[in-house]
């Protein structure tokens, strides 16, 4: 039986197949499809279908489950390609989504706020008030609702969202325009808040709420388009969905609350790092994934993923709970350019899979990541996917010299050269953010890379900031969906509570833990998982009264009690010292949410170790020589070449070299050394002692 995980990226679409029986595991690499990406998945499939010498039919009836990510979200509330959503909220807070923005330039008092989601001509107010404590002020004033229902026929605009104040704490009349929309238009699909995100703070469950009715028509039609596709071809087991939160759900769940789809892709990532790690006895790592359009980046500190709830999807808060991953716009399809100022940039714009990079021969014209790296050696024009693509090094040769040496009036390898250096630091920006910008040395971790562009630059980042270990597993061009073949299937539930911890109604507040695991176990039992394999971790979200701003804090999943607080009390201050330095002996401690995550286990993925001792030596992997550009020798070299599959466990490979495999391409440095170890990973370890030559 096979356990498949596919995920749509901006350039390639990936597959990973995992045979249950013989514990193996194969990768596939497809071109995407943009606006038809549910044939990009089917490509995919009938693809490693051909290689196990089954039909598409075949392959998948003998198939238990595929675990799916996807970027529709994400890339539709970026371009902003979706029709107008309502919006239907409290009188006088008709404008809470244009309360705040993320502030990227801080004294630029002229930056503009992002353009809301949902125009103000679509955004009505109705006469209701509900008070902190969940009682009514005013009751609902129904005429604005029949108003509103017109409104919004009259503009045929049926996808519509409800954010009312304090409707977490009583979503009655949140729940009463509900019932109003479904009996005067029932052809309208309403969104209320109270469901969304029921949690305080009514911007960004505002914002939550209109983004999940904007990708909801998109989202709910690819889903259902897909399992059709699937259905036809044979399938007849579960399509499961990642979420941002690095766990997987039913097309069901995903379809009430399609905006848990933002983030899909790259939050698969750290768990198969963490999967790796495991491997290896590092429980100290930085996963990096460079593909195709974007460059993702986690620290993972013993084994613990990091999760927050307040990232960001463009230029919009995004309180759900996610992975917390730091993104920007370096991958190998990333644009070079040349600015006013006569300096290089690279990125964030990106060639994407049409027209790709210039190389790839398909129209494009602005000289990419990619390009450089052909110029410079490091990628093989014939042995691009295995040979199934080949890329034209002339095209990129002179979209290079067109667009940047002669703009800067420069040689045609130093900007080729130059396009690398500017990417390279624009990624170890990105490490620096997630390392030391949060206290942490990022030479107390282990790089493990990933991504089809991945393993070119990790070796010139681990130098850069001085790490000396890098893992790349075999699956690192597929990281992602090689994430989503191991991960979980996972809810969160979060109600508001706000209370100083010692004054709490503890009665309460156990009664709200245990009325979110009963709503987990009737979602994961719909889902197929068994009463056994579910667990439960309990948080609170925790501030020193008078702070603005409060910390997520994992509790001890036992009843809250008199003797207890003084735990959770040293919990929060704990993380609160871990984060900022310092703790308040004098301030007391206050309530603001209570979180459950309700996970369903899943049967674990297991690599089988292999012998080492094999007296094959790498030479005979030996494939050519070709010129490669390493800095640390001044020049180009003649650079060994060896073919990855022919590479066993136990053989090792000195600096400078490169390694071909189907779908990416791993450059050793100087001073540096790859092994191949027990579980068929590339590890590389650098000599920091040693100095640059040249």
């Amino acid at each position: 039986m096979f356990r498949i995980g596919i995920d749509i990226g901006g350039t390639f679409t990936d597959c990973v197949v995992f045979n249950t029986n013989e514990q193996t595991l194969k990768r596939y690499k497809t071109p995407s499809i943009p606006r038809n990406y549910s044939k990009g998945v089917i490509k995919a499939l009938k693809l490693a279908s051909e290689d196990h010498n089954l039909t598409l039919q075949q392959f998948l009836k003998q198939t238990e489950i595929i675990m799916h990510g996807t970027t529709i979200a994400t890339n539709l509330i970026l371009s902003r390609d979706g029709k107008d959503v309502g919006l239907i909220t409290t009188k006088g807070f008709r404008d809470i989504i244009e309360q705040w923005w993320k502030e990227e330039r801080r004294y630029d008092m002229l930056y503009p706020p992002p353009t809301p989601p949902c125009p103000r001509r679509y955004r009505l107010e109705v006469d209701e008030r509900i008070d902190f404590s969940g009682k009514i002020i005013k009751i609902i004033n129904e005429d604005d609702v029949e108003r509103a229902i017109k409104f919004f026929k009259q503009y045929d605009l049926n996808s519509i969202a409800v954010s009312l104040i304090f409707s977490p704490i009583n979503p009655i009349h949140e729940k009463k325009i509900a019932e109003l929309f479904q009996s005067k238009y029932p052809e309208a699909n309403i969104h209320i808040s109270s469901e969304i995100l029921p949690q305080l703070r009514e911007y960004e469950r505002t914002m939550a709420t209109v983004l999940n009715a904007y990708v909801a028509p998109y989202s709910s039609k690819y889903l259902r388009e897909l399992g059709d596709q699937l259905k036809q071809n044979g399938y007849e087991k579960k399509l499961l969905i990642m979420q941002s939160n690095s766990g997987v759900a039913s097309i069901k769940t995903i379809s009430k609350i399609p905006i848990r789809l933002a983030l899909s892709g790259p939050s698969s990532g750290p768990l198969a790092g963490l999967f790796f790690s495991d491997l290896t006895g590092e429980p100290n790592i930085i996963t990096i994934d460079m593909g195709g359009t974007s460059f993702d980046v986690c620290l993972i500190k013993e084994r613990i993923i990091p999760t927050a709830t307040d990232g960001y999807i463009g230029r919009y808060r995004l309180a759900l709970p996610t992975v917390d991953i730091h993104s920007l716009g370096a991958g190998g399809g990333s644009i070079a350019w040349v600015d006013q100022g006569d300096l290089l940039r690279v990125g964030p714009r990106s060639a994407g899979a049409i027209p790709g990079p210039v190389c790839y021969g398909q129209g494009g014209i602005e000289p990419t990541v990619t390009d450089a790296n052909l110029l410079l050696g490091y990628i093989n024009p014939d042995n691009f996917l295995g040979g199934r693509m080949k890329l034209n090094s002339e095209l990129a040769r002179n979209a290079i010299l067109e667009k940047i040496a002669e703009k800067l009036n420069i040689d045609l390898i130093d900007a080729a050269l130059g396009i690398i250096r500017v990417v390279n630091n624009n990624m170890i920006d990105g490490i620096n953010t997630v390392s030391v910008k949060r206290g942490y040395n990022p030479k107390d971790f282990t790089l493990v890379a990933a991504g089809g562009a991945g393993p070119v630059h990790a070796a010139k980042l681990a130098k850069i900031a001085d790490i000396s270990k890098i893992i790349i597993p075999r699956t690192a061009s597929a990281f992602c969906a090689f994430g989503m073949v191991i991960s979980n299937i996972r809810h969160d539930y979060v109600r508001p509570y706000i209370s100083p911890i010692r004054q709490a109604d503890l009665k309460n507040i156990n009664d709200h833990f245990n009325k979110m695991e009963i709503e987990g176990q009737y979602t994961l039992t719909l889902e197929g998982v068994e009463n056994a394999d579910i667990k439960y971790t309990w948080s609170m979200d925790m501030r020193y009264i008078g702070q603005i701003y409060e910390e997520q804090t994992p509790i001890p999943r036992e009843y809250l009690s008199e003797s207890n607080i003084n735990v959770i009390e040293e919990l929060f201050n704990k993380k609160h010292e871990n984060i900022y330095g310092y703790r308040d002996k004098d301030s007391d401690i206050e309530v603001v949410h209570l979180r459950v995550k309700a996970e369903g286990k899943r049967d674990k993925v297991k690599f089988s170790e292999l012998d080492q001792s094999s007296i094959i030596p790498p030479t005979e992997a030996l494939k050519e020589s070709r010129k490669a550009l390493f800095e640390e020798m001044g020049k180009f070299i003649d650079t060994n070449i060896y073919d990855g599959s022919a590479l066993l466990p136990g053989n090792i490979i000195t600096g400078p070299a490169i390694i071909e495999e189907v779908d990416t391409t791993i450059v050793i440095i100087p001073d540096s050394e790859c092994s191949i170890d027990k579980f068929n990973n590339y590890i590389i370890n650098l000599n920091k002692n040693l100095k640059e030559s040249g």
